[in-house]
């Protein structure tokens, strides 16, 4: 049994993580599997009290679900079992079951985060009211998918200030080029962080991505405009994409979060069993949180105002509610095949019981 069970994580750690971080480890028992956070693995100045990882451990619960009822097995999943267990998220027990059902197994090695440029293509209403009826966990206060262009205009000069800040706040900014990966060969070596190629950056972007990563220099350059030049070429890039996805919860605690990240895999392995590409881009709903839950020492008032002001128009866009809070947003469409996937590491098993 136990042996199934190391099976099933080594296709289920294929779920998505902040910057491919992997924030996540095992400790296998007889008939299941108990799942914990590392805390810390993702570090990013956008993983607010590890909200971040948090969704993506959703996922990846929602993986070793649905394998497990392909391997013959349904699952009764615990979430935080054991409260005086530092780290300890859930404890997922197999159950032997007659029931068998591979469609979404066989998309888990398919998904892939897809930043290239969409084609203008609609989405078929059909493959709409899929994606739309996904079965939804009892927190999700809202799911809606939003193809009106002049509603895309406005959201892509929103979430283009991402794009800016990382140019400009030198907390981000180290942040994140902490997690480029340069080459093949340093990708090989961490097995986690972004590939340079996954960016899907042109030639000449790419160099010049390579300089931007001496803070010295950008900084240098934004006095000459650059980083609001950046951020316009991106909002060319979001204006265009057909259709965007916002899921919004009823709050902000561990499991809401976790239960949230499980309802997003389902949605993003849906999605890729009709064709589509997806990319999340909750940036900035992530630097809102921060702001929202106080910490705001890194940021310059002139940046704080901004990320509020964003947040209020995605609020206005897809006509949120005061009690509706989304934690993540996400790209929609029909693309070519990404130029590089991200590796993932074999899962990390810290023991038995």
């Amino acid at each position: 049994m136990r042996e199934i069970i190391k099976q099933i994580l080594n296709q289920a750690v294929l779920a998505p993580s902040g910057d491919n971080s992997q924030p996540w480890k095992f400790k296998l028992k007889d008939n299941g599997v108990f799942v914990y956070i590392v805390f810390g693995a993702d570090d990013s100045f956008y993983n607010f009290e590890e909200r971040g990882s948090y969704i993506g451990i959703g996922a990846l619960i929602e993986n070793i679900k649905i394998l497990a009822g392909v391997t013959g097995f349904e699952t009764a999943i615990k979430l935080f079992p054991e409260e005086n267990i530092s780290g300890l998220i859930a404890e997922v027990t197999f159950l032997p079951s007659d029931k068998r059902d591979s469609n979404q197994a066989k998309q888990i090695p398919l998904r892939v985060t897809n930043r290239k440029p969409y084609l203008s293509k609609s989405i078929p209403p059909e493959d709409l009211n899929i994606l739309l009826n996904v079965p939804r966990e009892n927190n999700i206060k809202k799911y809606f998918i939003l193809e009106d262009p002049v509603a895309i205009k406005a959201l892509s000069s929103t979430l283009n200030l991402n794009e800016r800040l990382i140019l400009e706040n030198k907390k981000i900014h180290d942040g994140l080029f902490k997690y480029i990966r340069w080459s093949k060969t340093d990708e090989d070596k961490t097995k986690n962080g972004m590939y340079i190629k996954t960016l899907e950056l042109a030639p000449l972007q790419e160099k010049a991505f390579k300089l931007f990563r001496n803070w010295q220099i950008i900084n240098f350059l934004n006095h000459f405009g650059v980083s609001k030049m950046v951020s316009k070429d991106s909002a060319k890039l979001y204006a265009s994409t057909p259709a965007y996805g916002i899921i919004a919860t009823a709050g902000l605690s561990e499991d809401q979060l976790i239960l949230a990240g499980r309802f997003f895999q389902r949605v993003w392995l849906t999605g890729t069993g009709l064709g589509l590409s997806m990319q999340p881009v909750a940036a900035i709903l992530f630097l809102a949180q921060r702001i929202n839950g106080g910490d705001t020492s890194e940021f310059l008032p002139k940046q704080m105002d901004l990320i509020k002001n964003a947040e209020n128009k995605i609020r206005q866009i897809f006509s949120l509610s005061s009690d509706e809070i989304p934690i993540m947003i996400f790209r929609l469409g029909y693309a070519d095949p990404p130029s590089a996937g991200s590796i993932k590491r074999s899962p990390v098993i810290i023991g038995n019981i």
